[in-house]
């Protein structure tokens, strides 16, 4: 079984989302985990969301940074704006918006809380990406949780 991870510069981009669908369809057919993690620097601007981390005043250009930079990977992957992954980013961002709002509770807590939609966000666009490799029936997809999301409909 082979177990891959990506996060970070390697998803950092379409060009680097196409990458990866490269590497893994080079094992299709064989066992495989493929965990993905946040794209980018994406959890380095989610810890500056955490619940008391920031003034309140500067979460809305902390949101804007995170949300515009995950929409221009999905509209250049997925350019029909009907496409699942939008209602799914959608869905994912409302609840961040939601948890960075809460009140402070126990920072431990806060930071899992929203540090976690990193992952979750980046699934979210790999994750229809499958296609790209032609065979991922005895793949196993290593998908993030947190206790605050919901999986997408299309699950």
């Amino acid at each position: 079984m082979k177990v891959f991870k990506f996060g970070g510069a390697s998803v950092n981009s379409t060009m680097a989302v196409r990458n990866m669908a490269r590497i893994v369809k080079m094992y299709a057919g064989q066992p495989l985990i493929v965990v993905v993690s946040a794209m980018g620097k994406t959890t380095n601007r989610l810890e500056q969301l955490v619940p008391g981390v920031r003034p309140a005043a500067e979460h809305p250009v902390l949101l804007e940074q995170v949300g515009s930079y995950h929409l221009q990977i999905i509209r250049e992957l997925f350019p029909d704006p009907q496409h699942p992954v939008y209602r799914h980013f959608d869905s994912l961002f409302a609840q961040l918006k939601e948890q960075v709002a809460s009140a402070p509770t126990a920072y431990n807590y806060d930071y899992d809380q929203t540090v976690c939609f990193g992952a979750l966000i980046s699934t979210a666009i790999i994750r229809p990406s499958r296609t790209w490799v032609h065979s991922w029936q005895n793949t196993m997809y290593g998908l993030p949780s947190c206790s605050n999301s919901v999986p997408s409909s299309d699950d």
